[in-house]
């Protein structure tokens, strides 16, 4: 019997950032992607994901620390979420856990770091 993979759903308007995290994931998890709030919220409806990894600026001036409420509100139970962002803003990290992210994650990110902060937040204690 094959055991299910967990679902991580990647919302980022960058399709060069979603591929290259698609790419990443995909030999150990099931991998979602939208590059809106629109998109995101019907894949959270569509398929619960385990984990959301979310980018912090998105288009058209949306932003991740909103949308975070949003899926929190879409998905019972909610599921972690850790923001993606480029920007280096020392107080950012702050203002994710306030918006209920349980990390922030650089971009350029390593493929190795990106996993093993996913295997962390998704391991059972």
């Amino acid at each position: 019997m094959t055991e299910q993979q967990p679902v991580v759903l990647v919302v980022d308007d960058n399709l060069l950032v979603r591929s290259m995290v698609e790419a990443t994931l995909r030999r150990k998890y099931s991998v979602r992607a939208a590059a809106s709030v629109e998109e995101a919220l019907e894949r959270c409806r569509e398929a619960t994901p385990d984990l959301v990894l979310l980018d912090v600026h998105l288009a058209g001036g949306e932003s991740g620390l909103t949308i975070c409420n949003q899926i929190r509100e879409t998905v019972q139970p909610a599921p972690p979420i850790v923001f993606l962002t480029g920007d280096m803003d020392p107080e950012l990290a702050e203002r994710c856990q306030t918006a209920g992210g349980r990390d922030v994650l650089h971009k350029p990110f390593s493929p190795l770091e990106l996993l093993q902060r996913i295997a962390r937040l998704l391991s059972p204690d």
